[in-house]
């Protein structure tokens, strides 16, 4: 039923590179999202902790006292919980090139269908592109299964597949 599918080429010669590339299965994908989200909220809660603290010692003068002070509050918190999971999504991509936390356990990675590299700015529009992933989470669940190579809204904004990672195509 889970049958294992290959990307098909279609315009530019980095495309045609990757012809044949297995694709990810939408498990995987799913199960690293998974991840990266139980990673990013972590980073937040570490973010918000840090904010919280420094707060708190411009506020006390790092005194113990009965003074009690909401970790992120005010509008530092929205910022802080947009912010991270932006910077996780949009930076991990590029400094591992394709892989973050989550889809390095599952061995997947984002590879782009026009540079060889995963740029700053396709990582930038990946992240965005799970915004609108998680907008519209209902569509994308019929998208990856009825597009012949598995993209979601943040592959097609950003021109990238995801594939399963294997000895020949390691990085």
């Amino acid at each position: 039923m889970n049958k294992q599918r290959f990307y098909k080429a279609e315009i530019t010669s980095r495309m045609k590179e990757l012809n044949g590339a297995p694709l990810a299965t939408y498990a995987r994908r799913v199960c690293a999202f998974i991840l990266d989200c139980f990673f990013a909220l972590v980073l937040v809660l570490l973010v918000l902790f840090v904010v919280g603290t420094v707060i708190w010692f411009i506020k006390t003068g790092g005194k113990f006292t009965t003074y009690t002070i909401q970790i992120g509050e005010g509008m530092w918190k929205d910022i802080i919980r947009t912010l991270v999971p932006l910077l996780y999504f949009g930076l991990s991509h590029y400094v591992w090139d394709g892989y973050t936390f989550g889809k390095k356990l599952l061995k997947i990675r984002v590879v782009s269908l026009v540079n060889n590299n995963i740029t700053l700015l396709t990582s930038l529009k990946r992240a965005l592109g799970y915004v609108s992933a998680v907008i519209e989470i209902i569509f994308e669940i019929i998208d990856i299964k009825t597009d012949t190579n598995r993209r979601m809204a943040q592959d097609r904004v950003a021109d990238t597949i995801v594939i399963k990672v294997n000895k020949s195509n390691r990085k």
